[in-house]
């Protein structure tokens, strides 16, 4: 079964749930499209769903360590702020390979890079092989590099292909 025919399957009981209840609102949808994952799984081998339910869950994994990343990012600001003195922080402009990645994991892996504190997307090369990033303290580049690639990075990829 294609991707098509599960996100129609999936919607049709998300609605359906919706309109059975007593009072339609957003969180009544929210419920029936977990009530919908839940008919898919029950029946993913009937109506082949195991891939769609893959994407799901790696969609679910990428928000979880999206979610981790900024938190644990926000707490390592937050201590440097105010336990680091300023000539102790080193603000640097570093380079990310991102020639192996299609343009939606291009514009994911930036979007999650500027959302965590301490780092911002800058720019894309021309060519889209560099992610130009600052880091707020980019003392160790390639800590830097190795922690957006084996999180966000590998979650953003178990999510896309």
């Amino acid at each position: 079964m294609t991707h098509s025919i599960a996100i129609a399957l999936h919607a049709l009981a998300a609605f359906v749930w919706l309109f059975l209840s007593d009072a339609p609102s957003f969180g009544t949808f929210l419920v029936g499209i977990v009530f919908g994952l839940a008919l898919l799984f029950l029946f993913r081998d009937l109506f082949q769903t195991r891939a769609y339910l893959k994407k799901w869950s790696a969609g679910i994994g990428l928000l979880l360590v999206f979610l981790r990343a900024f938190v644990q990012s926000n707490a390592v600001i937050a201590w440097a702020v105010l336990s680091r003195r300023a000539d102790n922080i080193h603000p640097r402009f570093l380079t990310y390979d991102i020639s192996h990645l299609s343009t939606l994991e291009i514009l994911l892996l930036t979007h999650c890079v500027t959302l965590t504190p301490g780092t911002t997307s800058v720019d894309v090369s021309p060519d889209k092989r560099e992610l130009i990033i600052h880091a707020f303290d980019g003392d160790n580049p390639e800590a830097v590099r190795k922690g957006i690639r084996n999180e966000l990075e590998a979650a953003i990829l178990r999510f896309t292909r």
